[in-house]
């Protein structure tokens, strides 16, 4: 009787650890495809324009997933999607990163606003960006593609 009220104690211990460990590193987003993850990550389910999107590969050549540029007229927004592939170990919590630099046309300044975590399918940020220049930026588990130069003026 003892061994067992000591193994329900363990047992119980453990679960909560594990319980705790996968609270942590779990992403609440669970996108399946790119539509989803852009749906999910800009909250968008239409009217927006897909402007850029470029490949991120690991440094062994294998393909990791895909950083999307978008553009929602209505809302004046821009929004940058990092998307990772069912190949790549999709739905597993790795470093993600999605970045917009913005360059306002009057003063000329630059910020950039990022959403970085463990992620399992996708990390977006999305921000007002009417007349001013974009650039965008994604990384999974520390591989990145982007477009360094402005563009996507107005």
């Amino acid at each position: 009787m003892k061994n067992r009220r000591r193994l329900t104690r363990i047992t119980a211990t453990m679960t909560l650890v594990v319980a705790a460990f996968l609270g942590g590193t779990a992403t609440p987003a669970a996108a399946h495809d790119n539509r989803q993850a852009i749906y999910e990550g800009c909250g968008w389910s239409s009217g927006y324009t897909e402007l850029d999107r470029e490949t991120i590969y690991n440094p062994a050549g294998a393909l990791m997933g895909s950083v999307f540029l978008l553009w929602n007229g209505s809302k004046g927004q821009n929004c940058v999607v990092t998307h990772q592939f069912y190949s790549a170990g999709h739905g597993i919590p790795v470093k993600m990163v999605a970045t917009l630099g913005i360059r306002s046309s009057g003063s000329g300044a630059i910020t950039y606003r990022t959403d970085t975590g463990n992620y399992g399918h996708f990390a977006a940020v999305k921000e007002y960006t009417t007349g001013q220049c974009v650039n965008f930026r994604g990384e999974i588990a520390g591989s990145v593609a982007g477009r360094n130069e402005w563009g996507n003026c107005g």
